[in-house]
């Protein structure tokens, strides 16, 4: 669950970064608009498990975009590591809901604990 909230903040931050550094209009607009749709994504992954795999496959695509796009250095770093940290943060081993487990644990036995006390005692 720790690993969602970290995805907010890649996505947060990829629109963010479109704005600020020098991208071509395919790019940033490509940023723009998976940046802002991963970030709704991102918000309802907190609660419904569909959103965060929708999230993670805006995240494929940011990774895929520098192989169908040509882009400069800035862009394609950008939103292929940006693209790969949303998949790994909201597809990734540590993005399952935290799960309580809950052990049934056996009543002692009257007889056997006073065998034990006893035992205790003498040595």
């Amino acid at each position: 669950m720790f690993s969602r909230g970290i995805g907010i903040l890649v996505s947060m931050l990829l629109p963010f970064l479109a704005m600020v550094l020098p991208f071509g209009h395919l790019e940033k607009m490509n940023a723009l608009v998976c940046g802002g749709l991963a970030l709704v994504l991102s918000f309802g992954a907190l609660s419904w498990d569909w959103c965060r795999l929708g999230a993670a496959a805006v995240g494929v695509w940011l990774a895929a975009s520098a192989l169908f796009f040509a882009p400069t250095f800035v862009e394609g770093a950008t939103t292929v590591t940006s693209g790969i940290a949303l998949f790994f943060f909201l597809a990734g081993p540590f993005s399952a809901r935290p799960r309580v487990i809950r052990a049934h644990v056996p009543a002692s036995d009257p007889a056997n604990h006073d065998a034990r006390t006893k035992l205790s005692h003498a040595a």
